[in-house]
């Protein structure tokens, strides 16, 4: 029910109008035109709208008409000379003529305040959307149009096109149009012929021109209009692949979001806005507050020819505090230093966090991150300056100037069943927990990694790095594309292998020089891992609680050691031994299967690295040891007596030439374990849902898919399941 008071104001479900000096009784054809902006009654609007013809291309000839009668005072219009020698208003007021996509929509709104509401006239919609276009300007903003200039459509602010592009979807014409002459000047700067981008300019500089402020227009799309903005798919389809359900991933995406409707190609289209997000008024403002703040004023030529990707550029230099794409570039130069949660929570937004993802945005804002300056940022804990250790960086010989970092930093995000587990209660404590594993020395560290610590890696870096895969899509960082190309082809693995990963992030600790000690202690306390049992040779005078207490101690320092005294792995080891510690089976037929994995491999033969330190030859050199010698503290590990060799141990064997592990001794304490030898057969459903089988299972589409969508369902069988154990 249209509800007339006096007072303009935006409701919700109506549409209030002054009527303090609106026409009494019946209204002639010239009456309205003369004083259009005053409000009419539904019995006024249908005779004016039986007089006045509603197809926009016939409003020139007839207002030329009108405007030429004796009783029109054309004083107070804008006036501007016609072909026939005379003078005729420039604005030209029209009546609200509902688009097909507009009625649609009207009814959809409205069948679902009251279904009856579809039974509506075509006259009462037509009036409906009579009443809240009047609702978008004052009666004052209403009658200014008419003193509108030839020099109000050379700029306008793109908020106002965008609000005028949203009500030429539903309405044509919703703020009135301009004389043929002035419209063929329009779009001869547009250089878009008769397109729909014209309609869209004129509505955005009218609405500019009546006066009415942004913020206005914001709540009028939300609260009156409840017109959901254009958000795309794969901004939705990213934030969903964070761990977020649907209604959640597409409120972030709304929010992040800066497309416009205005500067899309196509028409809006009914069955692609019924699946926008729906949402209350109150999020709806907010995403419309979002969307139109901090929007540049282009000329109409640039309007013509500005496509997305040429106003998110703009943006970017513009807001620099406040665009996505500047944040993250800002926290890259400063990667090491710990954020705050608010700080956490507006990267976590838009920085990928899966790898192959994150090297695609990485390739285009990388060279754009001002990577190379010389801001001081403080000191390690040797005092060495951190601003001399400079970024390792990669170049393309194909084309030159297009030097990019090696390392790629990230925020740690966890994957979304370590989410559904609860390996940390948020995503910022995950990222706190590790940023003060490493420590800010060697976060700044990593940026300085070369090609040749990749040759070789402790095998006990690689399984604590599969422990923190479990949890994480990239717990300390990633390499560029190029790098991890060349270990893959060396070590005949795939692109996206899980193994690859691990030896990526096992360098990484290994450059890093990580105490087995701490690690083994994160992996245990946070990431639930399976400890190793020492021998037993607690005294009978201990009492339970230091004998437990002992125990775990023991077991830590036994794990932490066990890890310590496994082999160095070259790239070449990597062909033979997986991430379970199990000898690859060989193929079948020849070499048939690993010729064709090889052409799978993308050419990086091109790329070199620009430091002249002998890294550049990866793929040429013969497998190195390890350059980092083991931790201080493994020398304090007494060696074990009666050492009995396992016949599948061979593979796992400590070197002779390690300080910590003599070549004799008794490792019986943890060469049964068997996380160490062979694959855990677990015992239970939630043991099963930690095997890694599971984990690298859960990150396929599928799945992700099935989780977000069928989680009571599944969170029903997972508590069956478990009263039947």
């Amino acid at each position: 029910m249209l509800v007339v008071v006096s007072g303009r104001r935006r409701g919700v479900g109506c549409v209030l109008l002054d009527m303090a000096g609106a026409f009494v009784g019946r209204v002639s054809e010239v009456e309205w035109v003369e004083k259009y902006w005053l409000p009419l009654s539904a019995e006024q609007f249908a005779v004016v709208k039986e007089k006045i013809s509603l197809e926009p291309w016939r409003h020139g000839r007839r207002w030329r008409t009108w405007a030429r009668r004796s009783r029109f005072d054309s004083s107070r219009w804008t006036l501007i000379d016609d072909d026939e020698g005379g003078s005729t208003p420039l604005y030209i007021p029209t009546l609200p003529n509902l688009t097909a996509f507009g009625s649609r929509f009207a009814r959809n709104e409205w069948a679902r305040n009251d279904p009856r509401e579809m039974a509506k006239s075509d006259n009462a919609d037509a009036y409906a959307a009579y009443c809240k276009v009047r609702s978008v300007l004052s009666e004052d903003e209403w009658e200014r149009l008419r003193r509108v200039d030839r020099a109000s459509f050379s700029a306008c602010e793109l908020g106002y096109v965008e609000v005028g592009a949203v009500l030429c979807a539903c309405i044509d014409e919703p703020c009135g149009t301009v004389d043929p002459e002035v419209r063929m000047e329009v779009e001869k700067e547009l250089g878009q012929g008769t397109s729909r981008r014209i309609r869209r300019w004129l509505a955005g500089c009218l609405l500019q021109y009546a006066g009415v402020s942004v913020t206005d227009l914001a709540e009028f799309c939300a609260r009156v209009l409840k017109f959901n903005p254009y958000t795309s798919k794969t901004s939705i389809r990213d934030h969903r692949r964070r761990g977020l359900r649907d209604k959640e991933a597409q409120v972030q995406a709304a929010l992040c979001s800066r497309e416009l409707e205005c500067l899309r190609s196509g028409p809006v289209r009914f069955s692609e806005y019924a699946l926008r997000l729906e949402s209350s008024d109150e999020t709806r403002l907010k995403v419309w507050k979002r969307r139109l703040a901090d929007l540049p004023t282009v000329s109409a030529a640039a309007y013509g020819s500005l496509h997305q990707a040429d106003l998110d550029e703009m943006l970017r230099r513009i807001t620099p505090s406040t665009s996505p794409i500047e944040q993250e570039r800002v926290w890259v130069r400063r990667y090491w230093e710990l954020l705050t949660p608010e700080e956490h929570a507006r990267l976590n937004a838009f920085v990928e966090p899966v790898p192959h993802r994150r090297r695609a945005c990485w390739i285009r804002d990388a060279p754009r991150a001002g990577l190379d300056d010389t801001t001081p940022v403080g000191t390690d804990a040797a005092g060495t300056s951190l601003e001399t250790a400079s970024w390792t960086m990669m170049t393309d010989l194909r084309k030159p100037g297009s030097d990019r970092p090696l390392y790629i930093p990230e925020l740690g995000a966890m994957k979304p069943i370590a989410r559904s587990v609860g390996y940390f209660p948020n995503d910022y404590q995950a990222y706190y927990a590790l940023h003060h594993l490493l420590g800010r020395d060697n976060w700044a560290k990593l940026r300085t990694i070369k090609p040749l610590h990749f040759k070789s890696c402790k095998e006990g870096y690689l399984r604590l790095a599969a422990e923190f895969h479990r949890c994480f899509f990239a717990p300390f960082g990633i390499v560029g594309a190029p790098l991890t190309c060349s270990i893959a082809q060396i070590a005949d693995l795939p692109f996206q292998s899980p193994s690859l990963l691990d030896w990526v992030s096992g360098c990484f600790l290994q450059y890093c020089d990580m105490p087995f000690d701490d690690l083994v202690s994160f992996c245990y306390t946070h990431l639930r891992m399976t400890l190793l049992d020492p021998p037993q040779n607690l005294s009978p005078q201990s009492s339970s609680s230091e004998s437990v207490q002992r125990s775990l101690a023991d077991r830590l320092k036994a794990t932490a050691e066990a890890l310590s005294c496994l082999q160095v792995l070259s790239l070449d080891d990597l062909k033979r031994v997986t991430t379970f510690g199990k000898l690859k089976r060989p193929h079948k037929g020849g070499n048939k299967s690993a010729d064709m994995r090889k052409r799978r491999h993308v050419d990086c033969t091109n790329y070199s690295w620009n430091h002249a330190d002998g890294g550049s030859n990866l793929g040429n050199s013969p497998p190195a040891r390890s350059e980092y010698p083991p931790h201080a503290d493994h020398s304090e590990y007494p060696p074990h007596a009666d050492h009995t060799k396992h016949a599948d141990d061979s593979a796992y064997a400590p070197h002779a030439d390690h300080p910590g592990c003599a070549p004799h001794a008794d490792h019986s304490g943890y060469a049964r374990e068997p996380w160490l030898l062979e694959p855990q057969v677990p015992t239970g459903w939630r043991q099963w849902l930690h095997t890694p089988q599971v984990q690298e299972l859960a990150d396929s589409p599928l799945v992700r898919y099935v989780w977000h969508n069928y989680w009571p369902q599944l969170s029903l069988c997972m508590a069956m399941i478990e009263n039947e154990e």
